[in-house]
């Protein structure tokens, strides 16, 4: 059976096969697919809203800044030891997280600290049981689903974690994901 939605795939196939310009960029499961993609085309494609980018250089102290350095994010230390492996400390990578990896809730802010950013509200869609925040770090667009929430407005700040032990870390030059999800 073939497909071009996603969703559809997702929901009917018990593997998947993900192509790009006529190369099979992965072949697997669709939750293995979902947590684990080969590369950020993959990881873009399956899931819905789509991963979020932000591209940035990995320090040796385990931090995550955007080129501007307007914005850090600790990376934790396995994936942290996954850009060592691959030479990438200093380097250009791309960082992706997935929308629901990205949390409001005042009370989880300690168990991320080191990750948690305050940024401006740009677009809120209350979907019902859950909101959509879309706002941006360092020209990234960026989609956190969240609690459903009526009370955001745009230009409003807001406090956003980063669940930094689900992100994906991608080499800059190959796109390839030089992380796993456990």
């Amino acid at each position: 059976y073939v497909t071009h939605d996603q969703i559809e795939a997702m929901t009917m196939a018990s593997r998947i096969v993900v192509m790009k310009d006529g190369y099979i960029q992965q072949i697997g499961e669709p939750k293995d697919i979902y947590d684990n993609p080969a590369n950020k085309f993959v990881a873009g494609f399956i899931g819905t809203p789509p991963m979020n980018f932000i591209e940035g250089v990995i320090s040796n102290d385990s931090i995550f800044t955007t080129y501007d350095g307007v914005y850090s994010l600790r990376v934790p230390e396995y994936q942290f030891n996954k850009a060592v492996e691959a030479d990438l400390i200093g380097k250009n990578i791309v960082l992706g997280i997935r929308p629901e990896h990205i949390i409001d809730e005042e009370e989880m802010f300690s168990k991320y600290e080191g990750s948690v950013l305050d940024l401006k509200v740009d677009v809120a869609e209350l979907l019902g049981a859950s909101t959509n925040i879309y706002t941006s770090i360092s020209g990234y667009n960026i989609c956190a689903v969240v609690k459903p929430r009526i009370d955001l407005k745009i230009d409003q700040m807001i406090r956003l974690a980063f669940d930094m032990s689900k992100c994906h870390l991608f080499d800059a030059e190959t796109e390839k994901c030089i992380t796993v999800n456990k």
